[in-house]
């Protein structure tokens, strides 16, 4: 079995990046069962059966180092910006910043509905008016992902009863951190073809961007 999301190459100069994001768009006009059989390459699916629940993150004992990773940055967003505040002053992760605006983390690393090798999880869960949107979440630094791969990672792990649950959604920063510089998710998105925004239009796929608001502090804004 290989998932169509680990089909997607990392540059969207890639030779095959049209044919999939074609493919993509196919399967969604096609139909849900089409859209499965696309993303997971097989019809014989089994829904998560694990011990996760709503709302079980409740405690932070913070990072022993400073490594910088996408699950670490989601985690600490989590923490940092819910009930549960995290000893901040005992974490080594110094990548830490604080979240202003009207959006809330409600929960992050949410099991998929389906199960198996390579599925994955659910980002962050972003509250905002109300509504919550399964995020899949891409760092500001350390990775060239495309739009194509975040699309296809979010309907992945929205299909079945999670797609009822949550509204869907993808995440990037528009510059990087350290630098200044427009991450690849941003120079994707200004240049993005009409395939491209028509299957997020399609999907109901909303999407947010992490923009600077002072000097460690960022707003989640709804595009």
């Amino acid at each position: 079995m290989v998932m169509f999301k680990d089909q997607i190459p990392s540059s969207r100069n890639s030779a095959t990046y049209p044919e999939l994001t074609a493919r993509l768009a196919a399967a969604l006009s096609a139909g849900e069962q089409t859209l499965k059989k696309l993303l997971f390459d097989t019809e014989e699916l089994t829904p998560y059966y694990g011990t996760y629940s709503r709302g079980q993150h409740k405690g932070c004992e913070g990072c022993p180092t400073n490594t910088f990773t996408e699950p670490r940055l989601c985690r600490c967003l989590y923490y940092r910006h819910s009930a549960y505040p995290s000893p901040c002053e005992q974490c080594a992760f110094e990548q830490r910043f604080d979240l202003v605006g009207d959006c809330r983390i409600t929960d992050y690393q949410v099991p998929a509905y389906y199960c198996g090798k390579g599925i994955g999880a659910i980002d962050l869960i972003i509250c905002k008016e109300g509504i919550e949107y399964a995020t899949e979440v891409k760092p500001y630094k350390n990775n060239n992902e495309t739009l194509l791969r975040m699309i296809a990672e979010i309907l992945t792990y929205t299909a079945g009863d999670q797609a009822v649950t949550y509204q869907k959604a993808i995440a990037f920063f528009e510059k990087n951190r350290e630098d200044g510089s427009p991450t690849a998710q941003q120079i994707e998105y200004e240049n993005a073809s009409a395939l491209l925004l028509h299957i997020l239009d399609r999907a109901n796929i909303s999407v947010f961007r992490f923009e600077q608001a002072g000097e460690n502090s960022y707003q989640l804004c709804k595009l």
